[in-house]
């Protein structure tokens, strides 16, 4: 019955480690993500600088809209930064190695599980933060993706509406 804990266990570590590496890929394709709309947001201070001379509150509106994208944008880049690393890495404790040698089988294979199922815990949690991090990071750059929506459509619209009155 322990060969059997012990295969489970070391299935489920294993499963964490693959889970792990998965969170770090999502978080580095938010990065690239988030670079490449920061980029593009550059180019909405054109829009931005030519809607002043139409209206000065529009202006102000648009100016606060390009803030808080650039804010999502930051928050996005911080939270995936967050997600790549990695803080807690959990082994088991492999000192007594050489003390098993006077200890019956049975006995080390249950410090043996006992030392995985600690390191399965402290593994998870640690995921499961890293996890937590890119979710939030994708919550910020789709917020940052809409407000830049939001400001190319509505400068565009003000454009379009003050150059049909003018």
């Amino acid at each position: 019955m322990i060969e059997a804990c012990l295969s489970l266990v070391k299935d489920l570590l294993s499963n964490e480690q693959e889970r792990s590496q998965t969170i770090a890929d999502k978080a580095s394709n938010l990065l690239g993500f988030a670079g490449v709309i920061g980029a593009l947001s550059v180019s909405a201070l054109d829009l931005i600088t030519s809607v002043r001379f139409l209206s000065t509150i529009l202006w102000v509106i648009l100016g606060v809209i390009y803030l808080g994208a650039l804010a999502a944008i930051f928050a996005t880049v911080w939270l995936a930064l967050g997600g790549r690393k990695r803080e807690i890495v959990a082994v088991p404790h492999i000192d007594g190695v050489f003390g098993f040698q006077s200890l019956p089988i049975l006995e080390v294979k249950r410090r043996w599980l006992a030392d995985l199922i600690s390191t399965y815990y402290v593994t998870t949690a640690e995921v499961n933060r890293r996890v937590d991090q890119v979710y939030g990071a994708r919550v910020y750059l789709a917020a940052a993706i809409f407000l830049l929506l939001l400001l190319a459509g509505i400068g565009a619209g003000a454009r379009i509406f003050c150059g049909i009155l003018w």
